[in-house]
């Protein structure tokens, strides 16, 4: 695992390469592919596809579930024949749920090597053994103009004419979910080049070439998560224990109806609408409340510990889909908000255009996967 420099160009596709790639996303409830090709300077999409992961776990579409490696296989190999994928190269994505990320300052003492500094300091922020755990760092260049002066680069040795401390940029990842990863690809033969933090993916499909402080929020099933980049640098991330399957789990609740019919209702039905005579509006705004506070606390705790607006929050994840939620959220926020749309990055035919705008958001962490993967 490492973490992809933000600062250059987030979508480097210079290099002259015709092979094809994958980016895979492993959800808690789907699996989600994208392939591509770079042709001309440009990404193609050649193939995409999705397979809910409940039915392998004997529960229902859109529930969150934990399989294990037979069913995790299974899943694989069924999601890559049903796309018709056509390469084993890819890209995996690593979820937010097994790892941490946080920034740190770290001061520079004349004759230490920074490598040495950041895994003392990080001993104070991971809350866990680092013999239980793969950590990965990367020093956040200042901004052209800042104040903050140059910094020092990897493994430099600190003097007296260099800066007294450093920006650090920390991912800490559960050494056994790469190993389950790992073993997972060698299953399903995939050749894995990476195993990037699904955050990473997300912010490079879903805000490219973004210099603004802006905020990301990904509506999973089983959780919402949100981040904070500035300059295309995270610099906070947080969970929201609440995803779109708690929504279907309100529905079956009020209706009395089973969960897979709740599910299918949601997905047809909108936010004003009636389901067994419920409206669906009485039954989200709570919800939806709940997750707007939770956004509007991360913003505000940003902006007072960085004296740094938010300019925007950019939507994400499947559980965005759901009609009126945007609409309900963004109102409440108070702050410029729009929904991401990561196709837009790969050329695509134009008869496809409404469709993969609509099931962007869901492919998200698969194309920033795939693009990090056709660079390299």
């Amino acid at each position: 695992m490492n973490i992809p420099s933000f600062l250059d160009n987030i979508i480097n596709l210079v290099k002259p390469k015709e092979e094809s790639v994958l980016g895979i996303d492993i959800g808690s409830s789907s699996i989600k592919v994208v392939q591509v090709r770079q042709k001309t300077g440009r990404a193609i999409l050649e193939t995409y596809g999705e397979i809910a992961l409940g039915p392998y776990g004997n529960t229902d579409i859109g529930r969150a579930v934990k399989l294990k490696p037979n069913q995790a296989i299974a899943a694989v190999d069924d999601v890559l024949r049903e796309a018709n994928t056509t390469t084993k190269l890819c890209g995996v994505a690593i979820p937010l749920a097994s790892s941490l990320i946080t920034t740190m300052k770290i001061p520079q003492v004349a004759g230490t090597n920074l490598e040495e500094m950041v895994t003392m300091e990080a001993r104070r922020y991971i809350p866990v053994s680092l013999a239980e755990i793969t950590l990965d760092w990367q020093v956040i260049p200042e901004v052209a103009g800042s104040s903050a002066g140059v910094t020092i680069a990897e493994g430099a040795t600190a003097t007296a004419d260099k800066p007294t401390s450093a920006n650090i940029l920390i991912v800490a990842v559960h050494t056994e979910t790469i190993t389950d990863l790992k073993q997972l690809s060698d299953s399903t033969l995939l050749q894995s080049k990476f195993f990037e933090l699904e955050a990473f993916s997300t912010i490079r499909a879903s805000i490219p070439g973004e210099r603004r402080t802006v905020a990301v929020v990904d509506f999973g099933a089983s959780a919402t998560k949100v981040y904070v980049a500035a300059n295309g640098v995270i610099k906070l991330s947080h969970i929201i224990p609440f995803g779109s399957q708690d929504t279907t789990l309100s529905i079956a609740r009020a209706t009395g109806m089973p969960v897979s019919e709740a599910e299918r209702r949601k997905r047809q039905a909108g936010m004003g609408d009636d389901v067994m005579g419920v409206n669906l509006k009485t039954i989200v705004e709570v919800n939806a409340a709940f997750v707007t506070n939770e956004i509007l606390k991360v913003v505000r705790e940003y902006q007072m510990k960085n004296g740094t607006m938010v300019e925007e929050v950019v939507f994400t994840g499947g559980g965005i889909a759901f009609k009126g939620l945007y609409d309900l959220i963004s109102q409440k926020l108070g702050i410029r908000t729009r929904i991401a749309d990561p196709f837009q990055s790969l050329v695509a035919p134009a008869f496809l255009s409404g469709i993969l705008k609509d099931i962007g958001p869901s492919f998200s962490v698969a194309i920033g996967a795939a693009l990090r993967a056709l660079a390299e």
